[in-house]
């Protein structure tokens, strides 16, 4: 590879690109001199891709920035609350089957009215048993509507 000579002018040259002003003086100098002219080149070729590397990387603005940090700390609040919720009512659901099935083995089902089945359970329960399962039946219910509220807000937003 051939060496050029360097030449008092490339900093005049590279100062001409760099702010991008057209000096006639520098373009004939250019025409005349091989190292300034492979210096002009260089330089152009690094302008020209610094400029397409910052159109191509443009960062979002600051507002769009919080917005989206804003949304993602909502989102990971939401989650905290609504896991409890969904335990809950998955527990919920776990005991609404399980005395479902224990109605159906003991037969409530083959009485004529619902009432004296009714009454077979509360025989066969403490007294506090059918306002347990009542409650978890209920607590089921609201949850799962404020879950249902919930995730249409979240949707809304």
């Amino acid at each position: 590879m051939k060496m050029l000579k360097e030449c008092e002018f490339e900093k005049l040259v590279l100062q001409s690109i760099r702010s991008k002003a057209e000096d006639p003086e520098i373009e004939r100098h250019l025409r005349s001199c091989a190292a300034c002219k492979e210096t002009a080149k260089i330089a152009r070729f690094i302008n020209a891709d610094l400029v397409e590397e910052s159109a191509q990387h443009k960062l979002p603005t600051a507002g769009f920035i919080w917005w989206k940090s804003s949304l993602q700390q909502k989102q990971r609040a939401a989650e905290t609350v609504v896991h409890p919720t969904r335990m809950a009512h998955a527990a919920a659901l776990f005991i609404a089957f399980f005395t479902v099935l224990w109605l159906v083995s003991s037969g409530w089902y083959q009485q004529s009215f619902i009432a004296p089945a009714f009454d077979r359970v509360l025989d066969s329960l403490e007294s506090l048993a059918p306002a347990l399962v009542f409650g978890i039946l209920g607590f089921a219910c609201i949850s799962f509507i404020v879950m249902l509220i919930y995730r249409r807000d979240l949707s809304d937003e």
